[in-house]
């Protein structure tokens, strides 16, 4: 009879304490965490980051060797619950970051993925809570659904423009993360035409089937939107780029 309150009782206590280290983080000094902070493998030549001290604070770049052999992974809860770091870089030689590496890492605003990760494991980075910039220097790595649940809103990923096609398009989202392509991570490529949006209603039909028609001399019409089912009194909104000549816009029923 008394498991439901103990139940309710430990979740309480359990939140008191992520708000507790929350708060101890924000006073805790700021310095730069270092290799000594690292525990890790080595197997066959290739490095393992196994775990991380939890005390460890602020800055932490990944060495990309270890006793020369190469950082090629980051196993599974390395950095979990390492409350106090607020930026991590992983350098190019890393090609696996493991299942829940960075879980519960609260502070940690900034991590740079380096351009040979090619898979990232279950709740890598759940319950970052203050994680709002996430640079990747490659394509984008196979990910679980659940990888970056509970990070800050409006998380963004940063990508380049070379591998910009491998995430989707600029302003749209990947596993939740705005994608947005950072100048400086590569060779940039030329910016595309700017874009400005049209907005405009009309009454429709319920059920009924139309197209948005565009015209510069109000004679020759092209087609720029079809098959938008009627539901009403509607705003439809669509784009046309900044440099083309004024345009007239109507909607016909099909």
């Amino acid at each position: 009879m008394n498991i439901r309150p103990l139940n309710i009782l430990g979740l309480v206590i359990s939140r008191l304490l992520i708000l507790v280290a929350l708060s101890v983080c924000q006073f805790l000094p700021l310095q730069a965490a270092s290799l000594e902070d690292l525990g890790y493998t080595t197997t066959n030549g290739k490095v393992t980051i196994t775990d991380c001290d939890e005390a460890a604070t602020g800055e932490l770049v990944i060495p990309p060797t270890v006793k020369d052999n190469p950082v090629t992974s980051i196993g599974e809860l390395a950095f979990g619950n390492c409350f106090s770091l607020t930026k991590i870089t992983i350098p190019d030689s890393v090609a696996s970051i493991g299942d829940s590496a960075f879980l519960s890492c609260f502070s940690l605003t900034n991590i740079r993925i380096g351009n040979a990760v090619s898979n990232i494991g279950e709740s890598a980075f759940v319950d970052c809570f203050s994680l709002t910039s996430i640079t990747f220097q490659g394509a984008a790595p196979t990910v679980p659904p659940d990888v970056f649940s509970g990070v800050a809103d409006g998380a963004v990923a940063y990508v380049t423009r070379e591998a910009l096609s491998s995430f989707g398009a600029i302003d749209t989202y990947w596993n939740g993360l705005l994608i947005q392509v950072k100048d400086g991570i590569t060779n940039p490529a030329p910016l595309p035409e700017m874009r400005t949006a049209i907005e405009f209603s009309f009454n429709a039909v319920d059920g009924a089937s139309y197209r948005i028609e565009a015209s510069t001399d109000l004679i020759n019409w092209e087609m720029i939107e079809t098959s938008i089912m009627g539901e009403g009194s509607r705003i439809d909104r669509f784009y046309t780029t900044r440099n083309q000549p004024n345009r007239h816009f109507r909607v016909k029923i099909n």
